[in-house]
């Protein structure tokens, strides 16, 4: 009776023994740092480190994400698993992993890389088992006085973006959120808008070159009207710069009263 009892115990601590594991910690690797020239492609590095599954497995999900500094504005970039993949947002038909032979290679490729693309990206291999998670940081190299600078407002009408909005905004034109300096370029180049819009420092300004009463008073010179840092909660327009245009661009002026336009606009 006794040699039974302690039989029974014995395969009761088997059994439960077998549907327990200790889940290994990811592999996570170092940060690596990737400068790409405006308009070039790019490949930042991603590889899988367990020998033991290739990427082909079944239930391996290779997933790309752009971090931004406030989690909830992250943005998904590419999700694999086997032979199907999608692709998000501005990332949509530009970007593809490199997947080569060895079927470890999980780097991404991102084509004609904008002013937008730059910031850090993560990159997370799942197998069930083992995780692998890449940082990888991407800087583009770029002529920031080359591009152009546009004002932009919601489609539901002027002053409808608070600061996180007008990032996103911007984003989706392929764009990122204009400084000042870029700003006053466009403004020394012709641009001449009457709505306030978003800066990437957290000021609210817009220009003027033909100085009227509605636009900041008609006895005000010419020049960027400025209403300092704001809440960035509340809500303006956004300006925009999206560098390398193809083509050229020009601010063309358009007047409800002629009167009201310079008599020689600039380029």
């Amino acid at each position: 009776m006794t040699g039974l009892l302690c039989i029974t115990i014995i395969s009761v601590a088997l059994a439960g023994g077998a549907y327990s594991f200790v889940t290994p910690p990811p592999f996570t690797l170092f940060t690596v740092k990737v400068v790409a020239d405006l308009g070039a492609n790019v490949t930042m590095p991603c590889m899988l480190m367990s020998k033991d599954h290739s990427l082909s497995d079944a239930g391996v999900r290779v997933k790309w994400t752009k971090v931004a500094d406030d989690e909830a504005l992250n943005e998904d970039v590419i999700l694999s698993m086997g032979v199907h993949k999608k692709t998000y947002g501005n990332f949509e038909n530009r970007v593809f992993l490199e997947e080569k032979g060895d079927h470890e290679d999980a780097s991404l490729t991102i084509l004609d890389v904008s002013m937008a693309d730059t910031g850090k990206y993560l990159c997370e291999i799942t197998n069930g088992m083992t995780d692998t998670v890449q940082e990888v940081t991407l800087e583009v190299l770029g002529d920031f006085t080359a591009g152009v600078v546009f004002p932009y407002h919601s489609e539901v009408g002027r002053y409808n973006l608070d600061y996180d909005t007008a990032v996103l905004a911007c984003l989706a034109q392929g764009a990122v959120v204009a400084s000042p300096e870029q700003l006053y370029e466009a403004w020394e180049a012709g641009l001449d808008w009457c709505n306030a819009g978003w800066l990437n420092d957290g000021s609210v300004q817009y220009p003027i070159t033909n100085p009227r009463a509605p636009c900041g008073g008609s006895n005000n010179g010419p020049g960027l009207r400025n209403y300092g840092q704001m809440d960035k909660n509340k809500t303006y327009d956004v300006y925009c710069y999206t560098a390398a245009p193809k083509g050229e661009a020009f601010y063309v002026m358009l007047c409800a009263v002629v009167k009201m336009c310079p008599t020689n606009p600039q380029r």
